[in-house]
């Protein structure tokens, strides 16, 4: 098992040959794992959870980056023991532009109508607070959603068996 936990930090950067399902869960789960504990110790056991400032901190972001490269690799020979192209791990973030550029090129704000603003909303905050609300919402369904789906997608693929024998990425890892 431990094996199975440094492989993707041994070949940290290494997007050629295949990964099986067990390397692949073994270093997400171990990954959740780390950043639920660390979530935890930082928001002081849950106490700043809601107020989100935990999720900033910089502790998460380095851990983030460090993880980048090889979860990348990782994801790649994942995919490429199913005898598909690492080019596919970047659907999500192809989904998600394409969400940015759509919400840019569409989503057009209205806002409150005058009509119905209070009476005390001398310095228009109900009308910021408004478009806000509508432009978030908006982010929302272009780009989060999206995004969110096409993870979800690549995570159930992952989940998929390997090829069994060789394919054009090499041989089998199991």
């Amino acid at each position: 098992m431990k094996a199975l936990l440094l492989k993707p930090l041994r070949h940290y950067g290494r997007f050629r040959g295949r990964s099986g399902r067990a390397e692949f869960w073994a270093f997400i789960g171990a990954q959740t794992a780390i950043y639920a504990g660390l979530i935890t110790l930082l928001s002081d056991f849950g106490a700043r959870l809601r107020t989100g400032e935990v999720f900033s901190h910089p502790l998460l972001w380095v851990l983030w980056l460090l993880l980048l490269t090889p979860n990348l690799a990782l994801c790649v020979r994942r995919l490429h023991d199913l005898n598909l192209s690492g080019l596919w791990v970047g659907a999500p973030w192809v989904v998600s532009s394409a969400g940015v550029a759509a919400f840019n090129l569409s989503f057009r704000p209205k806002g409150p109508n005058p009509a119905d603003a209070p009476p005390f909303d001398l310095l228009g905050i109900y009308t910021l607070l408004s478009v806000m609300i509508e432009v978030m919402a908006g982010l929302v369904m272009y780009v989060v959603l999206p995004f969110v789906v096409a993870q979800l997608i690549m995570l159930l693929v992952a989940a998929l068996p390997g090829n069994a024998g060789e394919n054009r990425y090499g041989r089998s890892p199991n």
